[in-house]
């Protein structure tokens, strides 16, 4: 996640990558070398090996696709929902990241404030505290990547660059966030994860780059113990290394945490596991495109081309179904590839439901277990948190 709307990763060490903005265009400095691209995409740093130089060459990507991809969505079935709400657009927010509702709560990331958590009451849009800064110790972090709530008593924070969980009492940050005392989970994995989820046996799931796998399990002290589920489908002569950073994964559980969700950032593909990593569906998404290894631009090219396009940018999930914020906006488009303005719907079998057209371009999506509310971040013109009343969804249920 980088850029304006999404956190920025900035290197620990020499011979990972870091990514500086420059308006719309960005630089890439990896190994000492420094290299300009024509836009920011999919930013992510790996510590120097083999999956380092594939991403490299992910990061410069051009997907290409032989039919027009389209965003039309009219042929689709559209889900009814109440008309947006404004639930908040306080003077903390600086830019809305990622969300998680947490029992009554709503809990945001925010990228750029000076507090990088704050946690709102779902019934009037309230910020009851902020908390968290940047730095290395306890409650500060580097990046606050993603949440995961699996009990309303509390959440965990991901922070890639620090390789770190942080475990927040909520009842404990309400009270009195000055006297919190986080605890600290310290991550020991070969490779790069994408977003560690709490499965109900206790151990974590995570995708990343892996290549010969798609997700890592790692036991409740931190530490990796193996690699599961098949690497992610695609061209054969596409490396499996590379194939693992196109397929850049942003995950999600269901409210019991015994299924995962790994949605692809710029190939449309949802995965379903179950809490052991085994794979049980590919969801029918009803907008697809190809990647085949002649789209590829080589690391001599560093050419983002117009093509380029992203597919789901945030995922969450409900006891009966899972919600995707699909863009599908090419940079020539003339959209940003970092919002979405349409919401995939699919049951727990992986079925299509519907979509639901939202009003306003979406940073991140959060929906309660009941599927009763989907609540939606924006960042532009102000950061701004709003609501759909689900109304809808039974129009999708099958007989």
């Amino acid at each position: 996640m980088c850029g304006r709307r999404r956190p920025m990763l900035r290197a620990k060490a020499e011979g990972l990558f870091q990514m500086f903005p420059r308006g719309d265009r960005g630089v890439i400095r990896f190994l000492g070398a420094s290299v300009r691209l024509t836009d920011v995409i999919g930013c992510r740093w790996v510590t120097p090996s083999r999956h380092a130089i594939w991403l490299a060459a992910a990061v410069v990507l051009a997907v290409g696709c032989r039919a027009e991809p389209g965003r039309d969505h009219g042929d689709l079935l559209r889900l009814a929902v109440t008309a947006r709400e404004v639930v908040s657009q306080s003077k903390a927010f600086a830019i809305p990241a990622g969300a998680a509702v947490v029992g009554e709560y709503l809990v945001v990331l925010d990228a750029a404030s000076d507090s990088v958590i704050h946690v709102l009451s779902r019934t009037d849009g309230t910020v009851l505290v902020s908390y968290g800064r940047s730095g290395d110790g306890p409650g500060e972090f580097r990046t606050a990547w993603s949440v995961d709530a699996p009990s309303p008593d509390g959440f965990w924070v991901f922070d890639p660059t620090l390789s770190r969980m942080t475990y927040l009492d909520l009842e404990a940050l309400l009270r009195d966030p000055e006297a919190v005392v986080p605890r600290i989970l310290n991550l020991n994995v070969e490779g790069f994860l994408l977003g560690p989820i709490w499965m109900r046996e206790g151990w974590m799931l995570s995708p990343g780059f892996f290549g010969d796998h798609r997700l890592a399990k790692l036991d409740e002290s931190g530490v990796m113990v193996e690699r599961v589920g098949p690497p992610p489908a695609g061209d054969p002569l596409i490396p499996p290394d590379l194939r693992s950073a196109i397929h850049q994964g942003i995950p999600t559980a269901n409210p019991r945490h015994d299924r995962l969700v790994v949605a692809s950032t710029y190939v449309p593909r949802i995965e379903i596991f179950d809490s052991h990593g085994t794979l049980l569906a590919t969801a029918q998404v009803p907008i697809e495109w190809d990647l085949r290894s002649e789209d590829l631009v080589s690391l001599e090219g560093l050419m983002v081309t117009e093509d380029m396009r992203s597919a789901y940018l945030a995922v969450t999930a409900a006891n009966d179904w899972f919600f995707g914020l699909f863009s599908g906006n090419s940079r020539a488009s003339g959209k940003s590839t970092e919002l979405g303005e349409y919401v995939h719907v699919f049951d727990w079998t992986g079925r299509f439901v519907g979509y639901i057209g939202l009003e306003v371009e979406a940073v991140a999506i959060s929906v309660d277990p009941e599927a009763s509310i989907l609540y939606v971040l924006e960042d532009d013109p102000l950061p701004t948190v709003s609501a759909y009343r689900l109304v809808g969804l039974d129009s999708g249920r099958e007989e």
